[in-house]
């Protein structure tokens, strides 16, 4: 699983992969994607995230699959606004408008993922997304790795430096 976390205009996201099993594939991940003109970071299974980029057509046009897929969610920086992607109903994706390009007007702390209630909690004790990451870290068996972060309004990915 993933998770990710969202506070002041920044994206974090964790790099481990598991199996169906829980045991971990890789601890590198990097699980913010370019493509189409948007940046995706998205929690699922590999194949889901990639058909579901792939067959991305528009912010003002709902997908429909034609293969059910398992839950994908995450964010979607598009044309400098970021959506919420939040899941599926009868293969059909919603999505919500959650910032405008003026990030420092919006006062969200949003997590995702397995890890998220972990990582909302951090968040609401003052920590930035990173250290809310880390701190899933050590209590989310699905949550490990680097920690890799945006800066909304930039396309720079950048890898977080534990504090331990």
């Amino acid at each position: 699983m993933t998770t990710i976390a969202y506070k002041d205009g920044i994206v974090a996201t964790d790099s481990r992969v598991t199996n169906s099993r829980g045991k971990i594939v890789s601890d590198n991940e990097v699980k913010i994607t370019e493509s189409k003109n948007s940046l995706w970071i998205l929690s699922g299974a590999n194949y889901d995230i990639e058909y579901f980029i792939k067959n991305f057509v528009s912010v003002e046009k709902p997908i429909v699959f034609e293969d059910p897929i398992e839950a994908v969610s995450g964010f979607l920086i598009h044309e400098g606004a970021m959506y919420r992607l939040f899941g599926f109903q009868n293969n059909l994706l919603f999505e919500f408008l959650l910032t405008t390009k003026d990030y420092s007007k919006n006062d969200l702390t949003l997590g995702l993922g397995s890890g998220a209630d972990f990582a909302i909690a951090a968040m609401d004790f003052g920590r930035n997304p990173m250290q809310a990451i880390e701190y899933a870290k050590t209590r989310d068996s699905n949550t490990g790795g680097e920690i890799r972060y945006l800066l909304l309004g930039e396309k720079q990915i950048r890898t977080h430096k534990s504090d331990n």
